[in-house]
């Protein structure tokens, strides 16, 4: 481990300011990020859950095989906001009001979470698990959902131009138009 790599139990941010740091296995439940700055930073096997992030800035930030629960997205710092999620659990997190093209949750378990007005051209839902999850007037253009599943997505109500779903799952953007499938 080197001296940019934390490792640890139970952990406390004291510093404002965190750059290139690797932080595994941490368990941040309940701290305070808010107004703390993270640039080129990468959680990995930590529990975020509960954590405060009122103006928090995440600038190239990977979360992976980490839990995320309650957290409020849409009141981070929007400047340079970049962050992406692999193998993660989240679970009622909002992401109203936010710019995130491109984002990736990858293989994440999304779970009763919030996007609305949100930004997610060509974002990456690959085998993402997504119940109980809303998107309303989200931006999904170019977005993947190969191999995700328990999706809820109104193609009436968000933008799903040239965004990628797999069969049968794709099956669930019909129930909106109130028409019986035979086989």
């Amino acid at each position: 481990m080197d001296c940019n790599e934390t490792e640890n139990i139970a952990m406390k941010l004291i510093e404002s300011d965190y750059s290139d740091q690797v932080f595994k296995k941490a368990d941040f439940l309940g701290d305070d990020f808010s107004a703390k700055k993270f640039c080129d930073c990468i959680f990995d096997g930590c529990n975020l859950s509960l954590v405060k992030i009122e103006d928090a800035s995440l600038q190239n930030v990977r979360f992976e095989h980490c839990k995320l629960v309650g957290l409020d997205f849409s009141k981070l710092n929007i400047f340079n906001l970049e962050l992406g999620f692999k193998d993660c659990v989240l679970s009622n997190c909002i992401f109203t009001g936010l710019q995130l093209d491109g984002i990736s949750f990858e293989r994440s378990v999304i779970s009763d979470c919030f996007f609305a007005d949100t930004s997610l051209k060509k974002a990456n839902f690959c085998e993402a698990d997504l119940s109980g999850t809303t998107f309303e007037k989200a931006d999904l253009t170019g977005a993947s959902f190969v191999g995700a599943k328990n999706y809820a997505i109104n193609p009436l109500g968000n933008k799903i131009a040239k965004a990628k779903f797999s069969y049968p799952e794709a099956l669930r953007l019909l129930k909106y138009f109130d028409i019986e499938i035979e086989l």
